[in-house]
């Protein structure tokens, strides 16, 4: 909608923005939003406005040169300085903002020359660079002037070039500064004095030491790229690099590129062409060369940015999408990148936009960080813009926000990149994140007067205006009634409140307003009558010469227009007329608008007609004024039309259609009747019947004849369909469901082919046969399945049959499983015995197949030869599913006697010279009483001669061992009372060297070496004639040492693997740690079989070594041996932790991982599988690195990665345990 205003009684300036006019007196405070941006209350000083623009201004001019920049921004301390050419006739505007940009303070820098080239800041003072034509070639004329201020703006002073080959500065070009000590360094562009009459453009360079304001030295000849000269130059970028001049510049034709120069010398106060000749010359390297004739000025490309990093130096720009579609293709974002150590020129791309799809701006380039830039560029209604590293690559997405770029270079201030449009009274600062891209803030400024209603009294029609600025409000009192009288057809100079239906094109129609009122109040200075007017459509009628007391209605074009008058600050008050415009029958209907109330009707029998709106841009027709109406086929089923017909201004008629539909049955309800079966195989179709509606005890059905009825799935068991669908007047469907419910089979003859099977070790499964009882053979897989229980070990197996399909439930049979016990493993619980006299039964486990069987269940046992001393014999017979038998023998050892007591009848007996034997009787320590000649036998020795004679019984039978026994041989008493002596020649005396002495060397003594030990069971035994028998068999009991044959890192420990010994009672595993001399115990593992054991102790702890040895050990009656491997030592290594893993373009994925000590290196593995079973690959990585890269992997495969450590010594490797893995789909 437009509004005017026109005849005020007084002027009130106001800027209001972007609000809308509600009913009633306008209230509150009303603050504008503009391009998105925030409001922002200026200072008293904001009310001062500049007309102009900078918007886009870093564009070239005609697509082909730049110019000089204009707008300037700095920061420092919190505060923005704004510096604007151009802006005020007088000088330079330079004005102050804090840091939400609220205007501080403003100067006006009075011109110096008359055309302005650009302001740099250097060492604390502020350069102003001017200039002005010399259009009559004259070397007394002032062409470049560089000005020197204070930080306060105050004149210091200024110094020149007259003549310098200029009749224009800065032309089609632009002028870039930069420092190096005290010399300020300047780059720009000349037209020079004409040669052949022609005034050629090329570039010029300045060098002024600041310090004493002289220029030092300066460039503005006609000369080549050696010194670098570019002609022409279309825009100009300077930096310092080392002290030397490093520049950018836009050549068309000596060179027709974009070309990087570097100056051979360091600038110094003899200045810096100094040196340049054609064997030291300014070394030039074009960044993008054009096609084209040379010195034709348009390139097809522009220049942005200009900087230097460590590694290159970076230009930005942008260049046509297709160099044969001149101005119209459009422009793609650039980077040029030549390299400092190769000087290789590379041109980065960053976007790829179609060509004819619209126009993308000069771009601006502005470091950020240390090799870090940010790159900007507008396209359509937005600004785009991504980061840049040192090499010109782009780093991240690429961000966009609404707005505009200007000629002002943004400035870093903290971490927020800023910078300004302006547009009359309206400034925009722009602010981004460098942090964080997506976070970005526009604030607007706007200047001038504000002024807003900031208060309304509705009793006295009074509001407050107030500048929203600098604060100045004041009172006004508004119009509270008024009237309306429009001049009349008859043209007799009447005016009425009636106006008339039509009028014709071109009719102006003047009114009056009358009859105001005021609050009683107000008087004629402070009263406010500004009259608003609004046209619904402007193309058709506005509103002219409006005063607070009349006006005109232009009637322009045939239509339907609303015209509204009401006081500025008080809406309430609106007058709206609607006026038709135009001859009978000169607007079409077919510039309307037209729709109906409803485009849907249900057929009932009634006729349908639809209330029909007509509007015309906006405005409602009137049914019998603007048009009429007529309906067809407004009753049955199927398409209805109305028909629209013009009257009065409008002509034509239009039809539109609506529809009557048949009657849908879905919102009726389904009966089915029966709705559940037994499925028996054949097809089932219930009773369907359409319930229309009931009532308490009364249903009432559609006839068939308006439906048919379909059945679906209607034969196997599930869930059958039903589905009613209505014909004639009825139409949509009902659907239903009925259940055939699957039969069940329990009770099914389920027949095997054998009463029983041999154990074979694996699972039996004989087919089998299922019939119903009414006689149905069911077919395996489709009727049913199979399950096997207990179908693999000795016993009863079970078959379950379990339904499937159109059958349920479960039928079952069993055979059985039987085996020959003569393989089974008996374990005893003893396999040694001492003789006892009594029976020896130990207890017996039999173990077949794995299976531990059941005495009395699957076998019985009885022993044999299980008493005397000797060989013994287990006999298991197999019973039940069991057959055939099988044995297991033990040893009964003979009993020892040592330590028996040895009784005879007498001590003492008298000499007879012959051999004496006492009968000896021998009583074990338990009172037993051994049988002579058959438990044991008696040697006698010394027992002729007077002296010690010595019974030696010797075990034998059940028996083992000796004991001895003296009894003394004195000399017998003659009966004359003297005594027999030895030595009368008769006996054998000692020392005749007959007898046998001990210690002669004959005799076998203990400890000698020479004789057998007790208790080996082959010792000779004294009066045995040399014969050797086994003694003290449980003294001997030994067992064999064990070896470890592996020692690894797990994730849960260190392992150890060991071998078995097949007659130890268990195992004892011992560790020790480095450095130290003891062992300690850690496990006692119990069981000949079981060989390995994990030391979970030691999960954690990385880069300890470890020495592990086993003791195997077997017990026997209370007795037991042991024996020690050798150590075995490994260094604990933990698998590596933090393992991520990434897709990467080109095929790869990254590797990384959080990086371990005392380590020789890494290895990765990855597969295609998460068992690493199959396609598996790996990779070694050295020790210092946490990173890795994976190429060549296949698109749209899943990979699975582990990493595990190792530790070298020599040539063998030491691992840690895997890493759990990560996986990742590679996708690019």
């Amino acid at each position: 909608m437009t509004k005017g205003v026109q005849g005020l009684k007084k002027s009130i300036i106001a800027v209001v923005t972007g609000f809308t006019v509600a009913a009633g007196i306008l209230s509150g405070g009303i603050t504008g939003r503009l391009g998105g941006g925030q409001q922002v209350q200026a200072a008293e000083v904001a009310c001062t406005t500049y007309t102009g623009d900078n918007i886009e201004d870093q564009n070239y001019e005609y697509s082909q040169w730049a110019k000089p920049i204009r707008s300037y921004l700095t920061y420092e301390n919190g505060t923005y300085m704004r510096v604007q050419a151009g802006a005020d006739a007088n000088g330079y505007v330079v004005e102050y903002f804090d840091s939400s940009f609220t205007i501080t303070g403003r100067k006006i820098v009075p011109q110096e020359l008359p055309l302005f080239g650009g302001f740099y800041e250097m060492n604390g003072n502020y350069y102003i660079l001017s200039g002005q034509t010399n259009k009559n070639e004259s070397d007394s004329v002032e062409v470049y002037r560089i000005t020197k201020y204070t930080k306060d703006w105050n004149r210091v002073a200024s110094c020149g070039l007259y003549g310098a080959n200029t009749t224009v500065p800065f032309d089609a070009g632009s002028a870039r500064m930069a420092a190096y000590g005290n010399y300020l360094m300047i780059r720009t562009s000349h037209e020079m004095y004409a040669i052949d009459g022609v005034n050629h453009q090329a570039n010029v360079t300045i060098q002024v030491d600041t310090s004493t304001m002289k220029i030092t030295d300066s460039f503005t000849k006609v000369m080549n790229i050696n010194y670098g000269y570019v002609s022409h130059s279309f825009n100009q970028f300077i930096q310092m690099e080392n002290g030397k001049i490093v520049a950018v510049d836009h050549g068309d034709a000596n060179p027709r590129s974009i070309v990087l120069v570097r100056y051979p010398s360091v600038v110094t106060s003899s200045g810096f062409t100094r040196g340049i000749s054609y064997s030291s010359a300014c070394k030039a390297t074009d960044i993008v060369a054009f096609e084209g004739t040379k010195g034709a000025n348009y390139t097809g490309a522009t220049v942005g940015g200009f900087e230097i990093s460590d590694t290159a130096y970076l230009t930005a720009g942008s260049v046509d999408i297709d160099s044969t579609a001149k101005y119209s293709a459009g422009q793609d974002i650039f980077v040029g990148v030549v390299s400092k150590s190769t000087d290789a020129v590379t041109v980065n791309k960053i976007t790829n936009y179609t060509a004819g799809q619209g126009t993308t701006d000069t771009p601006q380039f502005v470091k950020i960080g240390t090799n870090s830039y940010m790159l900007l560029w507008h396209r359509g209604s937005s600004v785009y813009y991504t980061k840049i590293d040192g090499n010109g690559n782009q780093v991240g997405a690429i961000y966009s926000l609404a707005g505009d770029l200007s000629d002002c270079v943004p400035v870093l201030a903290g971490d927020k990149l800023v910078w300004y449009t302006w547009k009359n009274e309206i400034l925009q600062f722009y602010q981004i994140n460098i942090n964080d891209l997506s976070d970005y803030t526009v604030k607007n400024v706007v200047l001038g007067h504000s002024y807003q209603v900031s208060a309304t009294n509705a009793s006295d029609a009074s509001v407050v205006l107030t500048c929203s600025k600098c604060g100045q409000s004041h009172t006004e009192y508004v119009v509270k009634s008024f009237a309306v009288y429009w001049y009349g057809s008859a043209d007799n100079g009447y005016y009425y409140t009636n106006y008339e239906s039509r009028y014709d094109t071109g009719t102006k129609l003047k009114f009056l307003l009358r009859n105001q009122t005021y609050s009683s109040e107000s008087d004629s200075t402070n009263q406010n009558s500004e009259m608003v007017w609004e046209s619904s459509d402007t193309s058709i009628a506005t509103v002219s010469n409006l005063t607070d007391e009349s006006g005109t209605v232009n009637m322009l074009k045939p239509g339907i227009v609303k015209i509204s008058i009401y006081p500025k600050y008080n809406p309430s008050c609106k007058k709206a007329t609607t006026f038709r415009i135009g001859k009978e029958g000169e607007v079409s209907l077919d510039d309307c608008q037209i729709s109906l109330s409803q485009d849907q009707y249900v057929y009932d029998g009634s006729s349908k007609k639809p209330v029909v709106t007509v509007a015309y841009k906006g405005q409602d027709l009137i049914q019998n004024t603007d048009y009429t109406v007529t309906y067809t086929n407004d009753t049955g089923v199927g398409d209805a039309v109305v028909t629209v017909t013009g009257k009065g201004i409008f002509a034509g008629s239009k039809n539109l259609n609506y529809i009557i539909e048949a009657i849908d049955i879905g919102s009726y309800k389904l009966e089915i009747q029966p709705d559940s079966y037994i499925y028996d195989g054949t097809e089932k179709e219930p009773e369907v019947k359409v319930v229309i509606s009931e009532t308490t005890g009364n249903k009432y059905y559609l006839d068939a004849s308006n439906y048919t009825v379909k059945y679906e799935n209607n034969k196997n068991a599930g869930t059958a369909n039903v589905t009613v669908t209505g014909t004639g007047n009825y139409s949509g469907e009902l659907k239903g469901t009925f259940i055939i419910s699957q039969k069940d089979i329990t009770g099914a003859n389920v027949t095997i082919p054998q009463e029983s099977y041999e154990y074979t070790g694996t699972e039996i499964k004989p087919e089998v046969t299922v019939t119903l009882s009414d006689g149905t053979g069911l077919i395996f897989g489709t009727d049913y399945t199979v399950s096997y229980e207990d179908n693999t070990d000795i016993g009863t197996a079970t078959v379950n049959v379990i339904g499937r399909g159109n059958y349920t439930g479960k039928a079952n049979g069993s055979f059985g499983i039987g085996a020959d016990i003569k393989d089974a493993e008996i374990v005893l619980s003893m396999d040694q015995y001492i003789y006892s006299g009594r029976r020896n039964t130990p207890k017996a486990t039999v173990v077949f197949a794995g299976k531990t069987l059941v005495e009395n269940v699957d076998y019985t046992i009885s022993y044999e030869d299980c008493i005397d001393a000797g060989t013994a014999r287990v006999v298991v017979s197999g019973k039940g599913n069991y057959g055939g038998t099988a044995e297991k023998t033990f040893e009964i050892a003979r009993k020892g006697i040592t330590g028996a007591n040895v009784t005879i009848p007498q001590e003492c007996y008298e000499y007879i010279s012959k051999e004496i034997r006492p009968e000896a009787t021998v009583t074990l320590s338990d009172g037993t009483v051994l049988k002579n000649a058959i438990e044991y036998i008696v040697d006698y020795t010394d027992n002729i001669e007077v002296g010690t004679a010595t019974i030696t019984v010797t075990g034998t039978g059940n028996y083992i061992g000796y004991v001895t026994k003296t009894f003394t041989i004195i000399e017998a008493k003659k009966d004359d009372g003297s005594e027999t002596k030895p030595g009368d020649g008769s006996e054998t005396k000692p020392g005749d060297g007959s007898e046998t002495k001990p210690g002669d060397g004959s005799e076998t003594k203990p400890g000698d070496g020479s004789e057998t030990k007790p208790g080996d069971g082959s010792e000779t035994k004294p009066g045995d004639g040399g014969k050797t028998e086994p003694v003290d068999v449980p003294a001997i009991i030994t067992v064999n040492k064990t070896t470890i044959s592996k020692v690894e890192n797990k994730a849960t420990g260190v392992k150890l693997t060991w071998k078995k010994v097949s007659d130890a009672t268990g195992y004892v595993v011992y560790r020790k740690n480095s450095g130290s001399k003891s062992w300690k115990k850690i496990k006692i593992v119990k069981g000949a079989s079981k060989t390995t054991y994990t030391d979970s102790t030691v999960k954690s702890k990385h880069g300890t070594v470890y020495s592990y040895r086993i003791e195997s050990y077997k017990s026997v009656n209370g007795q037991t041996a042991k024996a020690v491997s050798k150590e075995k030592k490994i260094l604990r290594l933990t698998a590596p932790t933090k393992l991520k893993i990434a897709n990467q373009k080109g095929r790869k994925l990254s590797v990384t991982w959080k990086k371990q000590k005392k380590i020789s290196g890494y290895q990765i593995q990855y597969s295609t599988g998460k068992t690493f079973a199959k396609g598996t690959k790996m990779t070694n990585i050295v020790k210092s690195s946490d990173k890795a890269v994976i190429k060549k992997l296949k698109k749209g495969k899943t990979y699975y990665v582990r990493i595990r450590s190792y530790q070298k010594s020599g040539s063998k490797k030491t691992y840690s345990a895997w890493s759990s893995y990560t996986k990742v789909k590679i996708k690019k």
